[in-house]
């Protein structure tokens, strides 16, 4: 043999060995199983119980139910609005219910009142779906409403100084006993930062 045909057999037979050794790696690499199923102890948001956690930012601190994990939070002040934060059930959760939802809102009270909130007028003008409730479990001079139509929808806003609150919780119909409670817990534990 000559010697450029030795050398393209020794190139040839280098190259099969290069391929063969990454199919090789390849196979046993795609062979290996991955469990995507995370432990259970490891689970972010499991509860077992009436639990609950604290939640704070620049404007208020409160307690919440453990079994609510934030799923968006905004702290950048966008017009009226100074925060925003929604939570909901985990899916992990025992005893809870995985529909729960809470969204709470920190804005600049309308220098014409608390009536004047667009989320409030929306309300006021569906009284048909939006059914204002006794606010007395809640803050002084407190708007409640509650919407029960597919879904349960309990909304509560009150002022300070020169904010306001908003605290909606929502979930199905079959839990509005507990929601109602939850925010009564939410409420009582609030506490506005100065």
């Amino acid at each position: 043999m000559s010697k450029s045909k030795k050398i393209k057999w020794s190139l040839f037979a280098g190259l099969i060995i290069i391929l063969l050794t990454i199919f090789v790696f390849f196979t046993l690499w795609a062979d290996k199983s991955v469990s995507t199923k995370p432990n259970i102890s490891s689970v972010q948001g499991i509860t077992t119980g009436n639990t609950v956690k604290l939640y704070q930012n620049s404007y208020f601190s409160t307690m919440v139910p453990d079994y609510l994990l934030i799923k968006h939070q905004d702290l950048t002040s966008h017009g009226n609005t100074l925060l925003q934060v929604f939570m909901s059930g985990s899916l992990n959760s025992t005893n809870r219910g995985d529909s729960d939802q809470l969204g709470i809102t920190v804005g600049k009270l309308p220098t014409d009142g608390l009536l004047n909130n667009p989320d409030i007028q929306l309300r006021n003008r569906n009284p048909d779906i939006y059914v204002k409730q006794d606010s007395s479990s809640y803050p002084t001079d407190s708007l409640v409403f509650v919407k029960s139509q597919a879904s349960y929808e309990l909304s509560i806003f009150w002022s300070h100084k020169s904010k306001f609150a908003a605290v909606v919780l929502t979930s199905t119909v079959s839990r509005s006993n507990q929601l109602e409670q939850e925010a009564k817990n939410i409420i009582s534990n609030w506490q506005w930062s100065e």
